[in-house]
Formats: C-alpha cells, sequence, structure tokens
C-alpha cells in the first residue's frame, strides 16, 4: 500500500525488476480508492519503484522468502511530498551586476494567493505555476512565471533581467553670479540625433526622463541673459539616478563672447553646413529675446595655408553666419562679421585636435543700448 507521511492512500504506479535477472516483470497503477498494489510473485529478490504525482519517486528492496504456508506478504510505502524552492536571480542588464531585489512577491496562479518569499526564494508545489514580480528601487518592476512539473528539479532558478529606469534630470535655471532662479526657454537635445526631446519655456526647475549612455545638448535663453549652449554627459551613468544639474546663464555685459561649436563649415568653404542650422536657430531666438545688443560674428581659423587666404575664409564665414540669421529675420543693424583669420588661435596649431579647436566660430557682444 502506497501512502503520504500522513498514511492517506495515494494513487501511484509501481514498476517491479527481477534484481537478478534484472528484468522488469510488473508495471502497474495502484488501486485508486486506497493506494494498494496486488500481485503474485515468486520467491526472489526484487527492486520496487513507486512514482506519484506531486511526490518524489521511491526505491525500495523487496525480498520474497518461500513460506511453510500460504500467506500475503505486506509492504507498506510512504511517499515524501515535493517541496522545491523557487530562487530569483536578478542581473542589472546593461552591467552584467549582481541584484538584490527590494521585493519579490509571489502569486499562485490557481487560487490567486500569495507565496510568502524569504529573501529571494520561495517554496514551490507540484503541478503549480507561479507568477513572480520584482522590484528594484531604479529599476522597471520584471515579471516572470514559473511551471512545476518535473520533481526530479529541487531547484527552480528564475534568472531576470532588470532593466535600469531612467535617469531623471532636473534643470535648475540660475543667474550665475547671484544663484537666484529665472524663467528661461529651454532646448534638449541628443547629440548625433536631429530629434528635439524637449523645447519650451519654464519658470524655474525642470525634470526630464533621458536615456542611460548618451550625451545631450543643452540650450538656454532668457531675456537680459547671454544664450546658452553646453553638453550634459550621460555616457557614463549606467544606472537610475536623480541628477541636478545647473543651468547658469550669465547676465549680459559687453565682451561676453560665446563658442558656436556646432556652426561648421567644409573644408576651405565658407558654405554652412545643414548641422549647423539647429544652432543658429538658437542664436536667432536669443536676437529676439534680446533686441538692444549688437553682436558680432567672429570667424577663426587654423594656420593651414596663408595668412591672407585664411584671414578671407574666415571674414566670409562670419559673413555667412550674419547672412544665415539676417535670413530668419535678424536685424542687420545689430550684426557684424569680422573674421580673425588664424592670429587668435586658443589651442596648438600642431595637431589635428588643437587646430580642430581653432577652427571656429564664436558670438561676441560689443554693445547693449
Amino acid at each position: 500500500m502506497v501512502t503520504n507521511l500522513k498514511a492517506t492512500p495515494l494513487s501511484a504506479n509501481l514498476k517491479v525488476y527481477n534484481q537478478e535477472k534484472n528484468k522488469l516483470i510488473a508495471n502497474l497503477p495502484s488501486n485508486h480508492t486506497d493506494g494498494s498494489f496486488t500481485l503474485v510473485l515468486p520467491e526472489g529478490t526484487y527492486q520496487l519503484e513507486v512514482v506519484s504525482a506531486g511526490y518524489y519517486p521511491k526505491e525500495e528492496e523487496l525480498v520474497i522468502s518461500m513460506p511453510k504456508i500460504y500467506c500475503p506478504v505486506h509492504k507498506d510505502i510512504q511517499l515524501t511530498p515535493y517541496t522545491g524552492k523557487g530562487i530569483v536571480h536578478a542581473t542589472n542588464v546593461r552591467t552584467q551586476e549582481k541584484l538584490t531585489p527590494d521585493k519579490i512577491s509571489v502569486l499562485n496562479l490557481a487560487d490567486s494567493s500569495e507565496i510568502v518569499t524569504e529573501g529571494n526564494s520561495f517554496d514551490v508545489k507540484y503541478n503549480k505555476r507561479y507568477q513572480i514580480t520584482i522590484s528594484k528601487e531604479g529599476f522597471a518592476d520584471q515579471l516572470a512565471t514559473l511551471g512545476v512539473n518535473d520533481v526530479s528539479i529541487d531547484t527552480h532558478w528564475i534568472d531576470v533581467n532588470m532593466v535600469p529606469e531612467k535617469p531623471k534630470v532636473i534643470f535648475q535655471p540660475k543667474d550665475k553670479d547671484s544663484k537666484r532662479t529665472i524663467p528661461i526657454s529651454l532646448m534638449i537635445k541628443q547629440i548625433g540625433s536631429k530629434k528635439v526631446l524637449f523645447r519650451g519655456k519654464t519658470p524655474g526647475d525642470t525634470t526630464l526622463t533621458l536615456d542611460l549612455g548618451k550625451k545631450y545638448s543643452v540650450y538656454a535663453l532668457s531675456k537680459n541673459y547671454l544664450f546658452l549652449k553646453e553638453t550634459l554627459d550621460l555616457s557614463d551613468v549606467n544606472s537610475y539616478q536623480k541628477i541636478d544639474h545647473e543651468v547658469l546663464l550669465q547676465f549680459i555685459q559687453p565682451g561676453a563672447k560665446l563658442t558656436l561649436d556646432e556652426v561648421l563649415f567644409p573644408s576651405n568653404s565658407s558654405e554652412l553646413e545643414k548641422s549647423s542650422y539647429d544652432e543658429l536657430a538658437a542664436v536667432y531666438k536669443f536676437l529676439k529675446y534680446n533686441r538692444t545688443l549688437v553682436v558680432e560674428i567672429a570667424a577663426h581659423t587654423d594656420h593651414v595655408g596663408s595668412l591672407s587666404d585664411n584671414l578671407a575664409l574666415s571674414n566670409a564665414r562670419a559673413q555667412s553666419v550674419v547672412d544665415f540669421l539676417v535670413s530668419k529675420g535678424a536685424d542687420s543693424t545689430r550684426l557684424v562679421a569680422k573674421g580673425y583669420g588664424e592670429v587668435e588661435p586658443i589651442s596648438s596649431n600642431h595637431h589635428a585636435e588643437g587646430r580642430a579647436k581653432n577652427r571656429r566660430v564664436e558670438f561676441r557682444v560689443l554693445a547693449v543700448k
């Protein structure tokens, strides 16, 4: 008779092997009402294998010795219920770093009951399905399912790739000197992409969700303040975090200047590259905000070529920028185009990186009327 540990009869299947001949001689189900098997065996040594759904299988030896008188041989077998474990193994999908979840919620899908967890593990039963929710601050919740239908497996690993939530960047517009909050017009672009992620006016702090591992161009305008363009580098950010980013604008004064490093030209040409248009559009908007300024567009070259050729090229480039701004509606009487050639380098001309820095266009405030 086959029972569980509480002596309750079980429905089971029995295989009987003759040990001496290593031969299967019986394969039969139990009586479903009382969990019993009845069969006739000659004298010998036998190996019994008993299997019941939801219980660990069991093997036992049975020795039949010929009795002096006929009598039945009783053999009771108790099976142990299956007790498996589900264990969650969470990993940061970007860094492959092992993570410890803040919370693991497990639901038995058969009756929607919640299963108690201990750390990253929980008990599972045979022929049950479970839904697991894994939560970790800074990561999106992940769902996984587990079906238990094999009693030969005690430990069920649930491997989960946790996707970091995007960092939240809090842009804080301030006067550079007083650090007081000022209203601005803000534009955010991902470097290398034409898509504008944010464009709008904001009276104070603005929180944006940005992608991990990227670089962004930040443009800011405010009346009576110098136009700001800077780079926000998130290339080393691999996990969720809140980032306070001060956008510091300088009150406009004569002599203030800004390098327009996204205003570019083909080699030995004064024709603007199309990639320059977004930055020049921001310059035009700045001029609309501040209609009392007289501004110089200053163009510079590296030292490749003759002094006179570089001066002529820089003058032509500065004029191209002015012409573009005027074509958009800027007041030509407030714009001065001037080329400086190679005479005002900001880096060494003896290596490519330095020469690239020297080839630049600057925006200079000449006067505030």
